[in-house]
């Protein structure tokens, strides 16, 4: 009997606690690696494309090919890219209606490489922004520990219970015993609302990049359908988010370049391909200074307000090497400049949220003990 109430109480255990822990760690595993999911499927994409073309197959050909064999492991957004092939679609534009195949950018450059008429040239553009999730995911490491153990709802909770149900008994006591209240005790009661506001805002802000960070591209395309450029406009701001759409654009123009494709297409079809509402504009602009005769260098100084692209392009029209192999370490550095820019964001980020959060609680804490000490020293004096 000893034995068997001691096993059900290990199954008691088992079933309430270790059973939803497990599964709210496994949950929390599939959420975070939702960005690296998307990676690999998109890594995975241009390993096909890439072993069609070793082949001598069009891309068309082995995407219709391999969906043959009805591979489930392939997906249903595949299986629907070579329906649509398979229908007298190219992959061009067969890839904008299935956009949750690829990310917005690989989908962008891949197309340009239709357009440009060899895909080789571009995959490893592509390959660059799929490396992006690794730094998605790793910034996004910081926001899920903040959530789960220094931010959450139940403190602006707790403050207000505090001052509706505690507060004002203190502040009883004290006027009975003829206590000094104290000054934060007070400054706590009448501003308690303002504060709660403030702790439900922070909670908000994580919450809203938390449901970002999981609906990524769908969100994404959604928000910028509804926005009228407002979604754009925020990601010009982080500067992390700009070197990279500066990288994507660069990799592509420069690919152009060496094609001898002219200088107005190429600025031109590298902007569309990009997709960036901001960085159009700018791409626009360079292309109206091209027609009216200015030096490409020149021209695509509204690119970067620092002056390093204009400069470096300079130097790869007077190399001898070509445009990408002159500007393939500067796409590089921008690459990990970027990547450093959102570390640092993020820890600034979650840093700051878990000192705000801190003080709150130590305010708290304070304002709860320090009437009970003034009560208790009157009382001794009784």
């Amino acid at each position: 009997m000893v034995l068997l109430a001691f096993i059900l109480e290990l199954l008691g255990w088992l079933l309430l606690w270790v059973v939803p822990n497990a599964v709210a760690l496994w949950l929390v595993y599939v959420l975070l690696s939702l960005p690296l999911s998307r990676q690999e499927r998109a890594r995975f994409f241009l390993e096909l494309i890439e072993g069609f073309l070793r082949q001598g197959k069009t891309p068309e050909q082995g995407i219709v090919a391999l969906s043959h064999t009805r591979d489930p492991s392939l997906g249903v957004r595949f299986h629907s890219l070579a329906a649509l092939i398979e229908s007298g679609q190219s992959l061009a534009v067969a890839l904008d209606q299935v956009p949750g195949l690829l990310p917005a950018r690989v989908r962008g450059l891949l197309q340009a490489g239709c357009a440009l008429g060899d895909l080789r040239r571009v995959l490893p553009a592509c390959r660059r922004v799929t490396s992006d999730a690794l730094s998605a995911v790793q910034g996004a490491t910081n926001y899920v520990v903040l959530t789960l153990l220094a931010l959450s709802p139940l403190a602006a909770g707790l403050l207000g219970f505090l001052v509706v149900f505690v507060f004002p008994k203190f502040l009883a006591i004290a006027e009975d015993m003829e206590v000094v209240v104290p000054t934060l005790l007070l400054w706590l009661t009448r501003n308690a609302g303002w504060i709660v506001a403030g702790l439900l805002a922070l909670c908000l802000f994580v919450y809203v990049a938390v449901l970002f960070y999981l609906a990524g591209p769908y969100l994404e395309r959604w928000f910028r359908r509804k926005s009228l450029g407002l979604w754009d406009r925020l990601s010009w701001v982080l500067p992390w988010k700009r070197r990279r759409l500066l990288r994507d654009y660069v990799a592509l123009l420069v690919l152009m370049l060496d094609s001898r494709m002219p200088e107005a297409e190429a600025v031109a079809l590298a902007g569309d391909a990009v997709n960036h509402d901001l960085l159009q504009r700018r791409v626009r602009r360079a292309a109206q200074e091209l027609a009216q005769g200015r030096p490409l260098p020149e021209a695509l100084r509204h690119l970067d307000d620092s002056g390093d692209f204009r400069w470096r392009m300079q130097n790869a029209a007077a190399g001898q090497g070509g445009f990408q192999a002159s500007l393939e370490g500067w796409l590089e550095s921008l690459d990990a400049r970027a990547y450093q820019q959102e570390q640092v964001a993020a820890q600034l980020t979650t840093t700051g949220l878990v000192l705000v959060n801190g003080a709150m609680v130590g305010l708290i804490v304070i304002a709860v003990y320090q009437p009970l000490i003034a009560v208790m020293q009157a009382a001794t004096l009784w």
